[in-house]
């Protein structure tokens, strides 16, 4: 499977494991593609949909990881178990 196969069947999969809108997207990154990555580290960025306008930014934020924290917690396990050399954000 090549990166970019990769990248997309991860995505896809973070969407199923958050259904109804509650991921917009999850990206796989490597080492060049953030300054935060490490060489043979990887990093998994999930995007969740903004908050409405005007809401607190970081409440809405820290809300939603506490509304989601176990399904979180099992996608870190997962990750972890498929791609060692990740980092979940």
């Amino acid at each position: 499977m090549d990166w970019d196969q990769l990248r997309r069947v991860f995505n896809h999969q973070v969407k199923d494991h958050f259904p109804g809108g509650l991921v917009q997207r999850a990206e796989l990154l490597r080492h060049g593609e953030d300054p935060a990555i490490e060489p043979g580290q990887l990093l998994v960025r999930v995007h969740i949909p903004a908050p409405d306008e005007g809401a607190d930014y970081e409440a809405a934020l820290a809300e939603w990881q506490q509304a989601h924290r176990d399904e979180m917690a099992e996608l870190r396990r997962e990750v972890s178990l498929r791609l060692p050399s990740a980092r979940v954000i």
